[in-house]
């Protein structure tokens, strides 16, 4: 958890928990070069609680700790989970100030056993029964496998003073009402502690805990549609999580339920993502049924879209595939010549084009670097051209009969989220001319008559 000549910031409350904690830190601090600061947060709603925060820097200042204290920025209710929340807002926030790498709070085996017992009363399921680790991130637990009592006895030992919150005995606190009423009632009926036999429930399930998060990472790795890469350089710096990813369908199917569902949660929690137990439901069940082009959003901020054999997860998401834009502009091409600039859903395109008898043919012209290039044949009876968006009902005339766009896109597996991103040249009375890359209607095509168009579209 910590390394000697680390730097440490002590979540000190005052409490015989965080002081115990303070003082075993501060002596291995002199032994091995531990860097040991402290950090007290008043939330304000304790009466004297300003005291506290003084009584806290004076012992920080007998044992040569600096010391940090801070207040809410506004009143904060009541509520275990505001409170936290704040506190923990408060750590994290002195911890990068002052580039301390771990941050040090004073859970021990009873706070642990309470924890278990109170999420089993809740409803919950191995990772729930895991309870508190012993570290998360830069968060670190020295005391986990101490006893409440043990620590109290030594303070005393010691003869080291701590403060008494009395709301460690307000039974309006849940936790209270467990250590105070449950806990006893729990060793009366059973013969013996319940503690020790709370805290082997958190042992295993938090061993079976991480064999299942291995499984999903695993999942997701072998899974993983690698995308190509443009930049070779810094090719070991640490790059925050995409924010999307493509997946085999085939390879993440063939995993069990349990590895599906947990690949599904540990790639949302990665990017901060909380997924329910019916989300994870119901993103399981799409994946294993769902249909080609379909999508579910099983949490805000997440949504799951297959697209023929890729699944793929995005976060952040807060549009379906087919409620995205299908324009954001469109230009219109008249006889003659011209450069212009058109952006097309999320796509910026650079747009050249000529016309009349002095176009090139056909045979000349090809796909370019960044872009395709196209000759046509349109008499000046279907201009103005329109180059914009798909749209739903867009047909183009074949050597096969009329037939729409959408199937031709079905046809060569273009992914729903990408057809609204490309460009339809359209004539005067909205027949489809040109789509790049896919088709050229046949009455359009240069074969007999000649090319009096030449365009040209890359994207910027």
């Amino acid at each position: 958890m910590l390394e000697p000549g680390g730097r440490v910031l002590v979540a000190y409350s005052g409490g015989p928990d965080s002081t115990a904690l303070l003082y075993i830190l501060a002596r291995l601090g002199w032994a091995t070069g531990l860097q040991v600061s402290a950090a007290h947060f008043d939330h304000g709603v304790r009466p004297g609680s300003a005291k506290v925060a003084e009584r806290c820097g004076r012992v920080c200042a007998r044992l040569g700790i600096p010391f940090h204290t801070g207040l809410p920025d506004r009143p904060l209710a009541a509520r275990h989970a505001e409170l936290r929340e704040a506190r923990y807002r408060f750590l994290a926030r002195i911890a990068r100030e002052e580039r301390i790498s771990r941050i040090a709070t004073a859970h021990q085996a009873d706070d642990q056993a309470e924890t278990v017992l109170m999420r089993i009363l809740r409803g919950t399921g191995p990772r729930g029964l895991a309870g508190i680790p012993k570290r998360r991130g830069a968060i670190v637990r020295p005391l986990l496998g101490l006893r409440r009592a043990s620590i109290t006895n030594w303070l005393d030992r010691e003869g080291i003073e701590y403060e008494i919150d009395p709301a460690n005995f307000d039974p309006r606190w849940a936790r209270v009402r467990v250590r105070e009423s449950l806990l006893p009632s729990l060793g009366e009926a059973l013969g013996r502690d319940p503690v020790p036999l709370l805290l082997e429930v958190a042992d295993a399930a938090s061993r079976a805990d991480r064999l299942m998060t291995l499984a999903g990472s695993t999942l997701l790795d072998r899974s993983l549609v690698p995308e190509p890469r443009t930049d070779h350089s810094n090719a070991a710096e640490k790059r925050p999580a995409a924010l999307s990813q493509v997946f085999s369908l085939e390879t993440f199917r063939s995993a069990s339920r349990l590895e599906q569902a947990e690949a599904l949660r540990l790639w949302a929690r990665r990017r901060g993502i909380i997924l329910p137990g019916g989300g994870t439901r119901s993103a399981v069940e799409f994946i294993r049924r769902g249909r080609s082009g379909g999508y579910v959003e099983p949490t805000r901020g997440l949504r799951v879209s297959r697209s023929f054999d890729a699944l793929t997860l995005a976060a952040g998401a807060t549009l379906a595939p087919d409620r995205v834009p299908f324009v954001d502009a469109e230009l219109q091409l008249g006889p003659g010549g011209g450069q212009e600039q058109v952006s097309i859903a999320d796509r910026s395109f650079r747009v050249r084009w000529q016309s009349g008898p002095a176009a090139p043919d056909s045979t000349s012209l090809g796909g370019t670097a960044r872009g395709e290039r196209v000759a046509l044949a349109v008499g000046r009876e279907h201009y103005p051209l329109l180059l914009r968006g798909w749209r739903p009902g867009d047909r183009v005339t074949t050597p096969a009969g009329t037939r729409k766009l959408k199937k031709l896109f079905g046809e060569r597996s273009v992914p729903l989220g990408e057809r609204s991103r490309i460009p339809v040249l359209v004539d005067c009375s909205g027949r489809v001319v040109w789509v790049p890359g896919l088709v050229t209607a046949s009455w359009a095509r240069p074969e007999s008559t000649g090319a009096d168009l030449v365009l040209e579209i890359a994207d910027v």
